[in-house]
């Protein structure tokens, strides 16, 4: 989970460029949404994503002693699948606006979540590799972003980034729970297992 976990960073690079290329569309008179967007409504979608990252670390303690890591992680998926379902479907602009929120709780979520979980699964000898590759990815997706932002539509877009988003998702799925979460819960033989 440790390297899929930095698929997470991947996801946040996409989501972190989309403005760039989309700005110009939506604030033109020829946007998809129902009004182009004014200065305000720029400086929101840029933005919003940031106070959405702020809520998710406020929120994160609570989800990984209740629910785990993985299953925090995996709920960080949803959210941003969520996120850009919305923005696929809306031709609002306040809409969208919540829907960049919701992808920077998810955010949030992850940017704690994955280094929490890389501490406590990876040998001493790979944790700093691990912890690079979150970086590493992050970049990925920010060229990949750019990619698709200048090849494919505005609903391509959406979906594209909806499909890394339940890729990872569909991944987590398949990974062991953190040890040190399933013994606070009192789960020694499961622990075991779950760091080989």
């Amino acid at each position: 989970m440790a390297k899929l976990s930095g698929l997470s960073t991947t996801c946040f690079g996409l989501m972190f460029v989309w403005p760039s290329y989309t700005l110009p569309m939506l604030a033109s008179n020829n946007t998809i949404l129902s009004a182009p967007l004014t200065a305000g409504n720029e400086a929101m979608l840029g933005s919003l994503p940031s106070l959405g990252g702020i809520i998710g670390t406020m929120l994160v303690g609570t989800l990984i002693d209740s629910m785990g890591r993985k299953w925090s992680s995996i709920t960080g998926s949803v959210i941003m699948m969520i996120s850009w379902c919305i923005v696929a479907f809306t031709n609002s602009i306040t809409v969208v606006l919540v829907a960049r929120f919701l992808g920077g709780v998810s955010c949030g979520l992850a940017l704690v979540i994955t280094p929490i979980y890389i501490s406590e699964i990876a040998e001493d000898r790979v944790r700093g590799i691990l912890s690079s590759v979150m970086v590493l990815l992050y970049s990925l997706g920010l060229l990949i972003s750019y990619f698709i932002g200048w090849y494919f539509s505005y609903q391509a877009i959406a979906w594209i980034n909806f499909a890394f988003s339940a890729a990872r998702g569909l991944m987590l799925l398949f990974v062991p729970e953190s040890p040190v979460y399933l013994l606070k819960k009192r789960r020694v033989e499961v622990s075991r297992g779950s760091k080989k």
